[in-house]
């Protein structure tokens, strides 16, 4: 038998693959792009800031951001989509080991994500050419970048192994990375007493965010220490999915099932009134709503840590506001850093609402589409229109609460650090015939540029949810696979977008030196911040607009896989086939005493 079958043919799947070819070339081109309008921002700042120092800094973090990401949009759910297809269990039929399907899934779904930051690598080392970084800082970046995608890849390898719903496997594999990336490191700070003098590295060995932002320019004494640890840990998270892959794929047994108290179930459907009173209220009125809610194991998880962060953030908020309308002098460090972990709280929430909807908004079109009850519903006096308004009310009612909490708290926030500012008088001395007056200023006044900064925010995050919502149906609907279908949602309607509108305030910055030189330092700060906002908001209104309109065109060609024309103009329609020619039957021969 062939060592790693599956390996071998994935390895000549791939190498056939366009996909692959385009991927690499993609990435190249994208990494080349930024590489060319950090040079333009270099030279603009006419060397006052190093170019080959901000080149690689920026691109090294983009591509630690991509490589850490991959496990939860590329193997969170590989091998819980073959669970839910029941094809797991026919390859364990065969003489396959768990370790042969394991590394098989991890190799057909890393390998473009290899390859493509195989390719932005060349473009990377340009940075060496400018100068500003050492060759040593680059292959120590390269290095620590390739492990951290071979971790993150195999953290979601063994999510999946143990799941078997797409939502779950990826919410699973979200909280471990923000607990590895931020958790360990927390928790040795919390060890040092909130005292960064004191800080020493037990956990955060362990984190590849830590690993990451020291492997610079110095020489990091515990860089070769972090470095095979966090290897090690990768390949123990893939051994043990090994061994729990073939163990859990089978359904369980309804008897076994049934004997324990279904507490999940209930979490998940509710109890017995509440579900007659949900299908007595929806069921008749709107029977697409009553489907997309059935399930409120998602709604109650976001409301509940909707819940929690509101209330750990509105406590912190409330005590900022106590201290700095008297002293903001008697802050502790361990005040201090339980205020800058109720902000990391509160813009995790923001982060996960972002992937909450869109994986949300594409799901129920995934899996409708491939169980079949999707084409089925067509044929019903059920219209498409019906279906893509009744998963709008959906995300809807399951998303007003945590949307309205967070724009409260980023209010609040806003208040909070116009307090702060308020609070920190500046004081002049001034000396006139011998004497010294000292008078103390009011502080900064930057009401004008927080009142902006806040509206735009708002704006653009409420937006940007509504986007991440149409277009995430659109795209639960062209793509078979809900991480796909995850993956170009957040790439197409945030990432793409926010690097183009983040050099593009940077170039409208520095086209407005000069007035912000001869007037108010407000034009500098007020006016990109404007330009950018409106820009973001029509980024959103076109996506909006164009899943709008494509979900209403194209919506049953997709779900039928229907290539032919649904319109055709008048006068342009093909002739009737011509009737076919008639065949008499043969003759009868004479008989034979015919005269």
């Amino acid at each position: 038998m062939t060592f790693l079958p599956i390996v071998e043919r994935e390895l000549r799947v791939a190498a056939r693959s366009r996909f692959t070819f385009w991927s690499r070339l993609a990435a190249a081109a994208f990494a080349l792009v930024i590489f060319i309008a950090l040079q333009f921002i270099a030279q603009a700042t006419r060397g006052a800031i190093g170019a080959g120092q901000l080149e690689f800094a920026i691109l090294k973090w983009l591509a630690f951001a991509y490589a850490y990401a991959a496990g939860l949009f590329l193997t969170a759910d590989s091998l819980s989509e073959e669970k839910r297809e029941g094809t797991l269990g026919l390859l364990f039929l065969t003489d396959l080991r768990g370790y042969d399907v394991v590394f098989g899934k991890l190799l057909t779904q890393s390998l473009r994500a290899f390859y493509a930051l195989l390719a932005a690598f060349p473009i990377m080392g340009l940075a060496l050419l400018a100068g500003g970084v050492t060759g040593g800082e680059f292959w120590r970046a390269m290095l620590v970048i390739c492990n951290t995608l071979f971790f993150s890849l195999s953290l979601g390898m063994l999510v999946s192994s143990i799941s078997r719903d797409s939502t779950k496997a990826l919410n699973g594999t979200l909280l471990l990375l923000v607990v590895i990336v931020g958790g360990l490191p927390l928790a040795d700070l919390a060890l040092a007493g909130f005292e960064y003098r004191k800080f020493e590295a037990v956990f955060s060995d362990a984190s590849p965010g830590y690993l990451f932002s020291n492997a610079g320019g110095y020489r990091f004494s515990g860089f070769w220490i972090c470095l095979p640890l966090q290897n090690a840990l990768a390949w123990a998270f893939l051994v043990l999915a090994s061994v729990l892959t073939p163990r859990s794929w089978q359904d369980k047994a309804a008897a076994s099932i049934a004997s324990r108290p279904r507490l999940s179930h209930r979490w998940r459907f509710g109890g017995p009134r509440a579900r007659v009173a949900l299908r007595q209220r929806l069921l008749a009125k709107d029977p697409m709503l009553w489907l997309s809610l059935r399930d409120r194991w998602l709604p109650r998880l976001v409301w509940t840590l909707t819940v929690i962060v509101l209330l750990i953030r509105a406590s912190s908020l409330a005590f900022s506001f106590v201290v700095y309308s008297a002293d903001a002098s008697v802050l502790s460090p361990v005040l201090q850093a339980f205020l800058q972990l109720t902000t990391a709280l509160e813009w995790l929430l923001r982060l996960a609402l972002y992937l909450w909807i869109a994986s949300q908004a594409s799901r129920f079109f995934v899996d409708a589409i491939r169980n079949g009850a999707l084409e089925l519903l067509l044929v019903t006096p059920v219209n498409p229109w019906q279906i893509v308004r009744a998963q709008w009310a959906a995300l809807w009612r399951t998303f007003w609460f945590p949307v309205i909490c967070v724009v409260l708290l980023q209010l609040a926030g806003t208040a909070a650090t116009v307090l702060q500012m308020k609070s920190y008088p500046v004081t002049s001395t001034v000396t006139m015939g011998g004497k010294t007056t000292t008078t103390r200023s009011a502080g900064f006044d930057l009401s004008v540029y927080q009142v902006t900064s806040v509206s735009v925010g708002v704006l653009t995050f409420v937006a940007g949810l509504a986007a991440a919502a149409w277009f995430g149906m659109w795209m639960g609907l062209t793509n078979r696979k809900a991480s796909v279908a995850l993956l170009k949602t957040i790439c197409y309607v945030f990432v793409l977008p926010w690097i183009g509108l983040m050099f593009a305030r940077v170039f409208i910055m520095f086209a407005l030196i000069p007035a912000g030189i001869a007037g108010s330092p407000t034009v500098m700060l007020v006016v990109p911040m404007l330009i950018v906002g409106v820009l973001n908001l029509g980024k959103d209104c076109f996506f909006i607009w164009w899943a709008h309109l494509s979900l209403r065109v194209h919506f049953r060609e997709k779900v039928t896989g229907d290539k032919g024309h649904r319109y055709r103009p008048s006068g342009s329609m093909p002739p009737p086939p011509a009737a076919p020619p008639v065949i008499l039957p043969p003759g009868l021969p004479p008989a034979a005493n015919a005269i």
